[in-house]
Order: C-alpha cells, then sequence, then structure tokens
C-alpha cells in the first residue's frame, strides 16, 4: 500500500502541473482504484468508498471529455461497479442500485 501511496502523491502533483494530461489523470484514477480495492480487502470500508469516489470523481470528466476513448470508460465502469458491490456488501442496497444505474 505504500507504494501506491507514493504513486498518488507523484501523481498528483503531474495532475496539477499539467492538467491537460489525461494520461496522468487516468493513472491516478487508476491509483485510487486499486487503492480502494486493497482498503476493500482490508474491510476499511468507509476508506474504500472514499477512494471509489475519487475514482469516480476523476473518471467522470475523463469520460465526458473524450466519449469515444474506450480506454476510460473501461476504468470509470469498473470503479461504478465495485462501488455498487461495496455498497450492497455492506447492506446499502439503495445506494448500490444508484450505482448500478451509473454503469454504462
Amino acid at each position: 500500500m505504500e507504494l501506491l501511496r507514493r504513486a498518488e502523491a507523484i501523481l498528483e502533483k503531474l495532475v496539477e502541473q499539467n492538467p491537460k494530461v489525461t494520461f496522468d489523470e487516468r493513472r491516478l484514477m487508476l491509483v485510487y482504484f486499486n487503492l480502494a480495492q486493497v482498503h476493500r480487502e482490508l474491510r476499511l470500508n468507509d476508506d474504500a468508498f472514499d477512494l471509489f469516489k475519487q475514482a469516480i470523481a476523476i473518471g467522470e470528466p475523463l469520460v465526458t471529455q473524450n466519449p469515444s476513448n474506450m480506454t476510460f470508460l473501461h476504468s470509470l465502469t469498473w470503479a461504478y461497479v465495485d462501488i455498487a458491490s461495496l455498497c450492497a456488501e455492506i447492506g446499502d442496497a439503495e445506494a448500490s442500485q444508484g450505482y448500478w444505474t451509473r454503469v454504462r
């Protein structure tokens, strides 16, 4: 997890310095997604939820601005699938359904 946190810090700086480089934004999104997965495995569900939300917050504008980029769409879709599954696991069926309806 330490390496992911270091990657997060580096990519956050890169995205801040070069906000138009979508490749770095997607990589940051994937770092958040992977951190969310680790936290989910450790049953740190609140942290996992927040990290999935961070991944989605980056992925939504990427997909909106680049609708034909299937790599961005695929990454965003998996973030929604996993946050919906997490919500179902913790017993929040309404939130789970809300995220499932956003899967593209």
